[in-house]
């Protein structure tokens, strides 16, 4: 009888979320984007344009290639639709967005609630303290709108938001030894700042400055990019089989 052996290695979940194409479509894309950069790996989820309950036809293909875990919706499917996804996908999740009574139609309101814990995108942050030689400087920045800060466009974009990904503020104590906040606050919003204690970190005041100090210190990040730096190889097979 020949040995029977399996093979594992850890990759991360892939969600294909499904949206709308409406007047609401650019709220959902900014809280499906900011869901992917709470999430290691969340580069690869796939985003669905959906008309008329259904996804477009030149997606069908790409959506069964992705093989994704988990199946987000934003739009209600009939049982024609739901039957096409379980049959020809087979997601272990096929998830429809739950809503709730409020008149505002902001990010909140569309944030995915996924229905398993993912690996968060800051809990990859202790093996970038590892990669550093001792001499490198540690921990490493993380960029963070203080508090009252309004939100910026560039910033959420390109390096993600902690409030907005996470739906807490500010970073965790507990990673203060491999990460320090730097924080984006005009000279106003630290002026009038009323809760309690100013924390702790690195602050700059604009975009500039920000994007000034990331150039200099190179251990500087964005939520948006360990998110992705870590994933690289998630495409590939998650086990194999040797007889």
């Amino acid at each position: 009888m020949a040995e029977v052996s399996g093979f594992a290695r850890a990759r991360p979940i892939r969600v294909a979320f499904l949206v709308p194409d409406d007047e609401h479509a650019h709220t959902v894309l900014d809280a499906v984007f900011a869901n992917c950069h709470a999430r290691w790996g969340g580069r690869y989820s796939l985003v669905v344009p959906c008309q008329a309950g259904r996804p477009r036809e030149s997606y069908l293909s790409w959506l069964q290639l992705f093989d994704a875990d988990i199946v987000y919706s934003y739009v209600d499917m009939d049982q024609t639709t739901l039957a096409l996804f379980n049959e020809r996908f087979g997601p272990s999740y096929l998830i429809r967005h739950a809503t709730y009574d409020n008149e505002k139609r902001d990010q909140r309101y569309f944030r995915p609630e996924l229905p398993i814990t993912c690996l968060t995108s800051l809990a990859v942050a202790p093996q970038y303290g590892k990669a550093h030689p001792a001499s490198a400087p540690q921990p490493m920045l993380v960029v963070v709108l203080l508090l009252g800060e309004p939100e910026n466009r560039f910033i959420s974009d390109n390096f993600g938001s902690i409030r907005s990904s996470f739906g807490f503020w500010p970073v965790p104590e507990q990673l203060g030894d491999v990460i320090r906040p730097l924080y984006v606050a005009s000279e106003h919003t630290r002026s009038s700042w009323q809760m309690g204690r100013m924390p702790v970190g690195h602050f700059v005041v604009d975009v500039s400055a920000l994007l000034g100090t990331m150039a200099q210190r190179r251990n500087s990040y964005g939520v948006s990019q360990l998110a992705a730096d870590s994933a690289s190889d998630s495409r590939r097979a998650t086990s194999t089989i040797a007889l």
